[in-house]
């Protein structure tokens, strides 16, 4: 009996024992558990508070994306995409661009040879930057696609008129990508033309700080904020909607910390346009640009 009663007490003070043990892991694994949560929390706290502080840092950021081509949707954006295809580039990914920068193209006049010829004249002032000496006439009268009549791809694909006249309509990137890239060929050059058209202002500041050079379409008239446009039937019955005041320049340089942008104006020269109006109009004149590299 005595046995016995030795027996139970032993094995109750073992099973004390035992749960005293498993309370002292329990915890310990709590606290455990603890630690690490708060440790997990101190760590998403720090990386947010550091984003947050680096997004501060970094508010001179230009968010402008292309989000929707709904001002272009009565000229038919696929259209005007299905001529970008073959040559098509976008910006280096994660490319961290400065806050400012600027190349030194050289301003060309379009005057008085082409009065309506600002597109083909942006092409020479970068193709100049870029060490070809090529006359604006030359350039126009040999690689430009330059026609009378308002068939399928007027605007996209050719020049519609005349540059040497002012009665001349003009042009958007397709038509000026295809005629740098026609001249560089003949060159041998290994420079080739790029359509960016639809791309974020974004992409063409990191395409310039890069040292490539950028053609885009503006206003020609930046004080009237308000763009016209003019239906034009084109010879199968559909209708072009073409921007009035129409413009094409060289961008040459940005800055962000003077929200800026510096543009090699074949009308103006070189010229500093607010970025807010820059943005507006690249907008409007349908997202078109073109980069050579």
């Amino acid at each position: 009996i005595r046995d016995r009663y030795m027996a139970g007490n032993n094995k109750a003070a073992k099973n004390k024992k035992n749960k005293k043990n498993n309370k002292k892991r329990k915890n310990i694994l709590t606290t455990f558990i603890l630690l690490i949560s708060i440790t997990a929390l101190c760590l998403v706290i720090g990386i947010y508070y550091r984003d947050n502080h680096k997004q501060k840092e970094d508010d001179n950021t230009v968010v402008l994306n292309v989000d929707s081509t709904l001002e272009t949707l009565s000229v038919d954006p696929e259209r005007i995409k299905s001529a970008i295809l073959e040559h098509t580039t976008r910006a280096a990914e994660n490319y961290e661009y400065p806050n400012s920068f600027s190349l030194d193209i050289p301003f060309v006049s379009q005057y008085p040879e082409l009065p309506t010829g600002c597109e083909i004249t942006s092409l020479t002032e970068v193709l100049n930057y870029l060490g070809y000496g090529i006359d604006k006439e030359t350039l126009a009268r040999n690689y430009l696609d330059m026609r009378d009549t308002v068939t399928q791809g007027c605007f996209v694909e050719y020049f519609w008129g005349s540059p040497w006249k002012t009665t001349g309509s003009g042009c958007f990137a397709p038509a000026i990508a295809n005629a740098a890239n026609s001249f560089l060929k003949s060159q041998n050059s290994s420079y080739s033309a790029y359509i960016m058209s639809y791309s974020p202002v974004e992409d063409l500041f990191t395409e310039l700080s890069l040292g490539h050079p950028v053609i885009v379409w503006t206003s020609y008239n930046y004080n009237d904020p308000d763009v016209k446009y003019n239906d034009v039937t084109l010879d199968d019955g559909t209708v072009f909607t073409w921007p009035r005041n129409e413009h094409c320049a060289a961008l040459s340089g940005y800055d962000i910390d003077r929200g800026v942008v510096t543009l090699a104006d074949p009308t103006y020269g070189i010229v500093e346009r607010s970025m807010e109006e820059f943005v507006t109009y690249y907008q409007k004149y349908y997202y078109q640009a073109v980069v050579v590299r």
